[in-house]
């Protein structure tokens, strides 16, 4: 192709279409009609019927923009920010701080997440999301890395849209208790290390490559004056590598609040898989790059965990059965209903463990409702999501010495955490079997663990001294990790 795409020109102009793996030509989202229609490319045969591809329905990555054509973008409903009851965070109890309002925020790769505290009395007042703007540019890390490397303004462009992405949540939350930016006495951010950078402006170059060593350490500060509109510094949790990041470290400030002598596993897995492996001396830490499928990203069916999305199937009368967020008929499938999915159709049978379909599923799709269904893709890519995390756990728990039937707690954080069946999760191989009493759910840990921080000033040098003290396992560099990875390839029960 030579020359910009339409989703290049899209982009350039404001309306930005969803291209979750960079525009490569991968995901089948960036979906729009082009009038007269070019020539329909052999690969969008698996992203649209016959029928669409006669009216001119095309992947706008993969067509160079021509001036005489008429552009239809496809009516469908835009994800922004909302309001979500206070109660839906899990929190500790928090102590009385100084007088103000508090607000921490939750830079995740996929959603940005912010909560207004009042300080005096320790108190959530409210709670926002929306979505990460930069999204757009690629669902995982590494494409909007990609994205920084190709474009000179890239880094700079995807730190304005984190900014703004920020402020927009913040500006809600803030707006439902009648508060304003310049009222926040004391602002908190947790996310992962790219996140951190772009916001912060660092160098990136140190995260293009392994080892993926960070430009920086310890404690951030983002001044008022460099876009969020407060009045007061902007405090960033540290990280601990390349790509465990200062959420996952607010995750185990949070479990660590709930004393436990033994040993505790913290799975967050969203775009990029975060584990880590304490107790109340030590911290084992790793990433994997687990990319989005557990998010419903880079589906062909796939949408995030919110109303219309299947999250939950089972096999009943030897057939699947679901369950759709909000009722109502199911518009695509989140994680949780991948997962699931992918457990109920080993147990009838329509899954082999290598994750072929068996020959009992016809037309090389299998039907979850009339209208939600898996590809053979889908299926590589929640096999390759879960083997990079059952292997990361798997070595985690090697380094230390451990079985994981000696695990005190598995703890599960994020979107994925929250929705998911565990029993499920262990069925295709992704989670160790622990019973259920020793299996917790804490929802979005990073924003949690930055209210704490609001409230607890002292943490800092706890946070501190944990990211210093952490010890960091590069599974790109370990020699076992490739031997690991292809064991736990297959949808069937694994031994950790």
């Amino acid at each position: 192709m030579n020359g910009e795409s339409y989703l290049d020109v899209l982009r350039r102009q404001g309306s930005v279409l969803p291209a979750y793996c960079g525009g490569r030509g991968a995901c089948g989202h960036c979906r729009l009609r082009i009038l007269p229609a070019p020539p329909a490319l052999p690969e969008e045969e698996e992203y649209f019927t016959a029928a669409e591809l006669a009216e001119g329905w095309r992947l706008a990555c993969r067509h160079a923009f021509s001036e005489n054509t008429t552009l239809q973008l496809p009516a469908e409903e835009a994800e922004g920010a909302e309001l979500l009851p206070p109660d839906s965070l899990r929190l500790p109890e928090l102590p009385a701080a100084e007088p103000g309002l508090g607000l921490a925020l939750d830079l995740g790769s996929t959603m940005v997440a912010a909560a207004v505290l009042d300080l005096a009395g320790g108190r959530l007042l409210a709670l926002a999301r929306c979505p990460n703007r930069q999204r757009d540019y690629g669902a995982d890390l590494m494409s909007r890395l990609s994205y920084c490397q190709q474009e000179e303004t890239g880094a700079a462009h995807l730190a304005a849209l984190a900014k703004a992405s920020l402020r927009e949540a913040a500006e809600l939350a803030l707006s439902a208790c009648g508060g304003r930016l310049a009222d926040v006495r004391r602002a908190t951010l947790a996310g992962n290390t790219l996140m951190a950078h772009l916001l912060l402006g660092a160098d990136l170059h140190g995260l293009m490559q392994a080892p993926f060593l960070p430009a920086y350490s310890g404690w951030q500060r983002l001044a008022p004056e460099e876009g969020l509109g407060l009045s007061c510094p902007l405090e960033l949790l540290p990280h601990i590598a390349g790509f465990v990041g200062g959420d996952l470290l607010a995750g185990v400030l949070l479990a660590r609040q709930e004393k436990c002598s033994g040993w505790r596993l913290l799975l967050d897995a969203g775009t990029n898989g975060e584990l880590a492996l304490f107790n109340e001396h030590e911290l084992y830490c790793c990433s994997t790059a687990a990319g989005p499928a557990f998010e419903g990203m880079d589906i062909r069916c796939g949408m995030r965990a919110r109303a219309g999305a299947l999250c939950r199937v089972w096999a009943e009368d030897g057939r699947l059965a679901g369950e759709v967020l909000g009722g109502g008929p199911a518009r695509g499938v989140c994680g949780s209903g991948l997962i699931s999915a992918a457990a109920a159709g080993r147990q009838l049978g329509l899954i082999l463990p290598s994750g072929r379909f068996s020959r009992a599923v016809s037309g090389n799709r299998l039907s979850l409702t009339e209208d939600v269904f898996l590809t053979q893709q889908d299926l590589r890519k929640l096999q390759l999501a879960k083997a990079a995390v059952a292997a990361g756990t798997k070595l985690l728990l090697v380094e230390v010495g451990l079985e994981s039937s000696r695990l005190s707690e598995l703890l599960l954080a994020g979107a994925f955490g929250s929705g998911l069946a565990p029993q499920a999760a262990v069925e295709i191989g992704l989670l160790p079997d622990l019973p259920a009493e020793r299996c917790r759910f804490l929802g979005n840990s990073a924003l949690a663990g930055a209210c704490l921080c609001l409230c607890r000033p002292e943490l800092a040098a706890e946070a501190a001294a944990l990211a210093a003290g952490a010890r960091h396992l590069s599974l790109e560099e370990h020699p076992d990790f490739a031997e690991s990875f292809v064991q736990a390839l297959p949808l069937q029960p694994l031994s950790f």
